[in-house]
């Protein structure tokens, strides 16, 4: 009689430590999904945020004048913080310039890539790499810088890939072109850009460097000098640029420059309760004929996409 009280008393002991131990699965469980839920609803509110950072951008550039070349504001809404920038892609080289109206490599901005990346101290011969993988033919121009040439080359998600044979998407593309690696794309980007249609770059807001390198002789560093000073001013055309005194008798290309921008990178990071989200968006910009008496101008968001929360710190590149 005894023994089987002892059975029972271990049977209900089990049973106990059973249902316990279920039960502080379930409760486990329950605040993990609430706190999930908290963080889901915090980080939706820092998406919106970053969305109306997006938004702000788009009205500012509604301005009759057209935009500096980087522009950044700092707003602290309820519980949270946005940071915005503003920067004028077009005084950047248009890596989609690569590849002419037909498909085929231009010859003359492959020129001017390859002073690029020499300026920079980067192999030269990488601008062939990457032509080939703009350009849309298979036959390599490089050193096996078509198909065959990354049937063995690691990617992030697979081990061997094709040539794009198509204007890139965006700059971060680049890492995937044989040659080019992390730290040579982290070298390039502040001068490089992907567009999506062929562009001249803006004289009234390139770097030095770039200005140097689309006009071999002329003093950048002077020139961005004068565009800076106190009563320097931005050129109104193209003409008064190659009559300037720094600019003139010197072998310029006039179809690569502009005095006007029409694309614009707005990058956002916005936080929430700590909660952070961080976006991109390109944003091209045109003259509005429907608004033409109002000064009014055209927006439009050729992409956006979500940057990892670890994303570098906005800061103003001053060159």
């Amino acid at each position: 009689m005894t023994a089987q009280k002892g059975v029972a008393l271990l049977s209900m002991l089990l049973v106990m430590a059973i249902v316990t131990t279920l039960t502080s699965s379930m409760l486990y469980n329950n605040r993990i999904e609430i706190k999930r839920n908290q963080v889901g609803v915090l980080s939706a509110q820092a998406q919106e945020y970053a969305q109306s950072g997006i938004a702000w951008a788009e009205i500012w550039m509604q301005k009759p004048t057209h935009p500096q070349a980087q522009a950044m504001a700092l707003f602290e809404p309820e519980n949270g913080s946005l940071q915005v920038r503003i920067s004028d892609e077009m005084a950047k080289f248009n890596l989609n310039n690569l590849r002419d109206g037909s498909g085929e490599i231009d010859l003359s901005q492959l020129q001017i890539f390859r002073r690029l990346l020499i300026s920079l101290q980067i192999d030269p011969a990488l601008a062939l790499n990457l032509a080939d993988w703009l350009d849309a033919n298979v036959s390599s121009a490089g050193y096996n810088s078509e198909d065959l040439g990354y049937e063995n080359k690691q990617a992030y998600y697979a081990k061997g890939y094709r040539t794009a044979n198509r204007p890139m998407a965006h700059i971060s593309e680049l890492i995937l072109v044989k040659g080019f690696s992390e730290g040579l794309y982290q070298i390039l980007q502040p001068y490089v850009t992907a567009l999506p249609n062929k562009t001249a770059v803006n004289i009234n807001s390139a770097s030095a460097k770039l200005l140097e390198v689309l006009i071999p002789g002329i003093d950048g560093a002077r020139m961005v000098a004068q565009r800076k000073s106190a009563n320097g001013s931005h050129f109104l055309d193209v003409d008064s640029f190659l009559q300037h005194q720094l600019s003139a008798g010197l072998e310029i290309s006039t179809d690569m420059l502009t005095t006007t921008s029409q694309y614009y990178l707005v990058t956002v990071q916005a936080s929430y309760y700590k909660q952070t989200s961080n976006w991109q968006a390109l944003l091209f910009k045109a003259k509005d004929p429907a608004r033409e008496h109002q000064n009014g101008w055209y927006i439009q968001r050729k992409w956006q996409r979500q940057q990892s929360f670890w994303a570098t710190k906005i800061s103003i590149r001053d060159d």
